[in-house]
């Protein structure tokens, strides 16, 4: 972030051409070009790549029971053999998302208003009324079902996430059965695990924890 902001502040008045440009500034981030970053952020930024590299090393350490095959198979010139692992039946949801994600466990999803006891959607339509599903109106369903997020991967609002089963009411249509919900109030702003989630019609899903304004 701090090699991309380099890039940014530098380029500021010149401005790029994308999609044509997106490849070399792509590269030149990723570099190892310590003339980059200006000279007073090279402590910064050597702080913040020690740190990214202890967080790979963890990522690899939490991810290798779940890897596909052995030290023998992966230098196979073949498949044969790649998916003979089996990590067993899984316990929960959290022991789900350990297979297909090295990182901190979230929660996607779907986000509607609240006005007095309905739901609706971000666009505006009545989802609900009261807490039954206004099954005739498709264009309400596909904008609940295009609302999905994924929450921040903050440890108080997985936590309070989890504990929020998905809602009776979406039950009877198959692209909302199953989703957890987010009820943002009239003013478009909710309380979930200690943080405050906010929607932007323009930035999306914004979230802040109290005084601090930063994730915990």
């Amino acid at each position: 972030l701090l090699r991309t902001a380099a890039v940014i502040r530098r380029d500021l008045d010149k401005g790029w051409v994308l999609p044509d440009e997106i490849p070399s500034l792509v590269s030149e981030v990723y570099s190892d070009d310590p003339a980059l970053v200006p000279a007073d952020w090279l402590e910064a930024c050597s702080a913040a790549a020690k740190a990214a590299r202890v967080d790979e090393l963890d990522r690899q350490r939490r991810a290798a029971p779940f890897l596909l095959g052995n030290s023998k198979t992966m230098t196979s010139s073949s498949l044969d053999g790649l998916h003979e692992g089996s990590i067993g039946d899984l316990p929960d949801e959290g022991a789900a998302w350990a297979v297909v994600r090295d990182g901190p466990m979230s929660v996607e999803v779907l986000v509607v208003q609240l006005r007095g006891r309905d739901r609706y959607t971000l666009a505006g339509r009545r989802l609900t009324r009261g807490d039954v599903l206004v099954d005739d109106d498709e264009r309400a369903i596909e904008q609940a079902a295009g609302s999905l997020v994924r929450l921040p991967a903050w440890k108080s609002v997985t936590r309070a996430a989890l504990a929020c089963k998905p809602p009776g009411f979406f039950e009877l249509d198959s692209d909302l059965s199953g989703w957890r919900v987010l009820e943002l109030g009239e003013d478009g702003t909710t309380t979930l695990g200690g943080a405050v989630l906010t929607y932007d019609r323009e930035l999306g899903l914004l979230a802040q924890f109290p005084k601090k304004g930063s994730k915990r």
